[in-house]
């Protein structure tokens, strides 16, 4: 028995001796990589993926995570795809947070790599899937895993360029297996989507449609990538159908709906306006962060299409009670503004947007978007004073690329022309009005505009004080979250995005910041020289100082412009008496700018006829609105019928109905022309019965004068030029009386 026993034992002992040897003498005729077996094919292809990739991997999810949790979308304009889009793409050297998991992944390709040809098998030389398999440059049948591992991390490390060649490379080395070639295609794509190649990355992916995609993983890449690429390109109708698809097969429930916010934006720029309301119902419905979520319910106010607002509105207001929306106040209002802009309800509209306004405690987008609304508005209503601050605060906030852009650029640059004539009427007007009043009355009026003034400063002191409490808070809470002070929590400071390296005069948004700052300070004035006095001219003898009748201005209703006043009152000058006041508690302060001598009045109405004047004509020539044009110049001719522009007025308005057709109108003008001035060379020039036609074709006359000199000049014939130039200059001399 204990014979057996030992026998037993000894056979198994013998057999685990040989199995041990066995296996050593696998790994050693394995582990070389010039060998390619089954045996060396699946040692290294087993070693690739439990030792040198799983760390790579785990790298490289690591380093994914902290990006992603690293980016804040800004909801407030339209969102990127994906978080990589917002890497820098000049970036200065190479590498970064992917890189250990590129060195791990570059260290599974040089140890298991194998390219050695295996031998060939006489008896499927005809076979074509072993003829396919031969044909194959990397035999590791995990490898290519680590290669993926290398572009990707290289693209996520915002090395675009080289992780591009790193996909082509890719996609030739597996040129035999389309499911891999065409995977590192795809990336390929991506790389040169994100630094802008757009033709380049089309070109590719429209090679991988006519090619043929593998299966329905790569198609759901695809359509992914190239929902990507024609967002990009602001090809929104047609990127609509791969983003649906991208949507439905993504399984991160986060970017899902990162994705579905983004179709709800691309319906709204379309006016899909219910398709979108649907699309943002869809994400604060399911379980998503809440900035996500309180943002789609923002975004759905601004396509709600009208009905009850009784439900939503109610919604918005406990919204703007509850503690944690402090810091969101402005989209909270903005929103209510929008709902009430659906009905229309205007005034209430209004009221909610400067409400936004008020509430704004970190002067960004999200304040520029309420005050490019009330601009909006202000404008429509030919508001013009009130429309003007909100244009030239919010144009600093926003980009060169953002669709609101171009019109708060030329409206706030037309406005702040403008303003500056409205408020000069709208001033002397009122101090003329004043001046007819008694003692009594005009100290009256000037108690009155202190009151506000200190009204005023008080709301502005109690609005700043708000600030640095709540900058101090946000400070406190950086230092205890960090352990050391917060440098940018600096209270109030607002800043304009910048392009490093442009000259301060060509860029609009910080000269936008610029005029802000100077107005605040000097008020809105005139460019003209001696700007910070008062009387810059002497008056016209023969001006009318008359009529102190109230300015009847479609754009601004005319009222004591209680901030003018006391923004013009600051223009000392030498003349200004003994007894004259500097402060603006002072009712003599205001009381010294009310014209007294018929001197002083008619100083006032030079500069309101003057005003008129250049009001009509950015009327007529940078808003186009007609009526405000014919307005302001019959209100100009009639109060004063002698004012020095009154022929420049009459061709302004022969112009206007010309160019609408409206001949018999045009005519009119024409004949008063002729009439009042008949010396004029205005008048001498329009005696011509061509000249209507003359105007018409003084472009073309002028161009082909132009390029007939020029060719003389080319081919040296000296004395045709000489002859041209005097034609071109009598044409041109003709051009400025049409």
């Amino acid at each position: 028995m204990e014979k057996r026993k030992f026998s037993t034992l000894n056979s198994q002992r013998s057999m685990l001796n040989c199995l041990l040897c066995a296996t050593c003498c696998l790994s050693f005729f394995s582990c070389t990589s010039t060998k390619n077996t089954a045996g060396t094919r699946w040692y290294h292809s087993f070693n690739t993926r439990f030792n040198v990739f799983f760390n790579g991997q785990t790298a490289y999810d690591a380093a994914f995570k902290a990006q992603e949790e690293g980016y804040k979308d800004n909801f407030s304009e339209m969102i990127l795809m994906f978080p990589v889009s917002s890497l820098p793409k000049d970036k200065s050297g190479m590498g970064g947070s992917f890189d250990k998991a590129i060195e791990k992944s570059v260290k599974a390709i040089k140890t298991h790599s194998i390219q050695t040809k295996p031998e060939a098998k006489p008896n499927k030389r005809n076979n074509p899937k072993y003829k396919a398999w031969m044909e194959r440059t990397e035999y590791n049948p995990f490898l290519y895993r680590a290669w993926m591992l290398v572009g990707q991390s290289q693209f996520y490390n915002g090395d675009f360029l080289q992780a591009a060649s790193s996909f082509s490379y890719i996609a030739r080395l597996y040129k035999t297996q389309p499911e891999i070639a065409v995977d590192a295609k795809i990336w390929h794509a991506r790389c040169y989507a994100e630094i802008a190649w757009y033709y380049e990355a089309e070109d590719i992916l429209v090679k991988v449609k006519r090619e043929g995609i593998p299966n329905q993983k790569l198609q759901d890449w695809f359509d992914t990538v190239n929902a990507d690429l024609l967002i990009k390109q602001k090809s929104y109708k047609d990127a609509v159908p791969y983003l649906l698809a991208a949507i439905k097969s993504e399984k991160n429930k986060l970017q899902k709906n990162r994705e579905k916010y983004l179709l709800g934006q691309i319906y709204s720029h379309l006016g899909e306006k219910e398709l979108a309301y649907k699309t943002f119902r869809e994400i604060y419905r399911a379980t998503v962060p809440y900035p996500l979520e309180f943002s789609a319910r923002i975004r759905q106010t601004e396509v709600y299409t009208g009905g009850d607002t009784t439900k939503i509105a109610k919604q918005l207001r406990k919204m703007a009670k509850s503690e944690k929306n402090k810091d969101y106040l402005d989209q909270v209002y903005y929103a209510l503004g929008n709902v009430y802009m659906a009905v229309p309800d205007t005034a209430k509209a209004i009221a909610a947007y400067e409400k936004a306004v008020e509430s704004s405690t970190q002067n960004g987008k999200d304040k520029a978007l309420n005050q490019i609304r009330l601009g909006d508005i202000y404008f429509e209503q030919r508001k013009f004073i009130k429309a003007q601050p909100n244009y030239a605060e919010a144009l600093p906030q926003l980009k060169k690329e953002d669709e609101a852009y171009a019109r708060v650029s030329k409206r706030s640059a037309v406005l702040d022309e403008l303003v500056v004539h409205v408020e000069a009427v709208n001033l002397q007007d009122s101090l003329l009005r004043l001046s007819t009043m008694t003692d009594e009355e005009q100290l009256a009026v000037v108690n009155q505009i202190i009151e506000e003034l200190k009204k005023k400063e008080a709301e502005e002191q109690a609005k700043k004080d708000r600030e640095d409490y709540l900058a101090q808070q946000d400070e406190i809470r950086a230092e205890m979250n960090t352990g050391r002070p917060n440098p940018n929590a600096a209270a109030g400071a607002v800043t304009a995005p910048s392009e490093e390296g442009l000259f301060y005069f060509y860029n609009p948004q910080v000269l936008a910041v610029g005029k802000t700052t100077f107005q605040q300070k000097w008020g809105k004035r005139k460019s003209e020289d001696d700007w910070r006095r008062r009387n810059k001219t002497n008056p016209l003898a023969d001006m009318s100082s008359e009529n102190t009748e109230p300015i009847e201005n479609a754009a601004e209703e005319t009222v004591l412009p209680t901030d003018s006043i006391t923004e013009n009152a600051m223009e000392a000058t030498a003349e200004t008496p003994a007894e004259s006041s500097s402060d603006p508690y002072d009712p003599q302060f205001y009381l010294q700018q009310i014209p007294k001598t018929e001197e002083d009045k008619a100083a006032a109405n030079l500069i309101i006829a003057d005003g008129l004047y250049n009001m009509a004509v950015i009327y007529k020539d940078k808003l186009e609105d007609r009526d405000l044009t014919v307005e302001t110049f019959d209100t100009l001719n009639i109060r004063y019928p002698e004012n020095e522009n009154k022929l420049n007025s009459y061709y302004h308005l022969y112009q206007l109905f010309w160019k609408e057709n409206d001949m018999e109108t045009a005519d009119f003008w024409k004949q008063q022309i002729r009439t009042e001035f008949p010396e004029s060379e205005l008048a001498i020039a329009m005696a011509d019965p061509d000249y209507e036609y003359n105007m018409k074709m003084m472009d073309q006359m002028q161009e082909s004068l132009y390029q007939a000199t020029y060719q003389s000049y080319l081919d040296g014939d000296t004395t045709f030029v000489r002859s041209n130039y005097q034609t071109v200059l009598n044409k041109y001399s003709q051009a400025k009386l049409m």
